[in-house]
């Protein structure tokens, strides 16, 4: 059995980002490139190409990657990072990181204003 037997074509579906223009102009911009520059791009220039969710994971890969070695412990190490960030409550804010008060001559950082 070969890697192709395992895809359900009926579910495959075109991609979103050229799901709007005709097979036609596709080829026709292969041929000609100008076409690309000007019907293509001013179309999908600032099309989001993945989330903010989606750069946190790459993060919390590279660094799983950067720490640990096997791919099962790796996956244990991200799955127990993540796990932990959503049962701690994320008490960093800017008005709890730097607070100024009247009384001081200089910023200090501070969970809470001590006076």
């Amino acid at each position: 059995m070969d890697y192709v037997d395992f895809i359900k074509w009926e579910n495959v579906t075109e991609p979103p980002l050229t799901e709007r223009f005709s097979d036609d102009m596709i080829s026709n911009a292969i041929v000609n490139p100008a076409i690309i520059q000007e019907a293509i791009l001013p179309t999908i220039k600032g099309f989001p190409c993945h989330s903010h969710a989606t750069e946190r994971i790459v993060k919390a890969i590279t660094e799983a990657a950067v720490a640990i070695c096997g791919p099962s412990r790796r996956d244990w190490f991200i799955r127990n990072r993540l796990k932990s960030r959503n049962l701690i409550p994320n008490m960093i804010t800017v008005h709890n990181i730097l607070t100024v008060h009247p009384n001081h001559s200089r910023c200090q950082v501070y969970t809470r204003c001590p006076i």
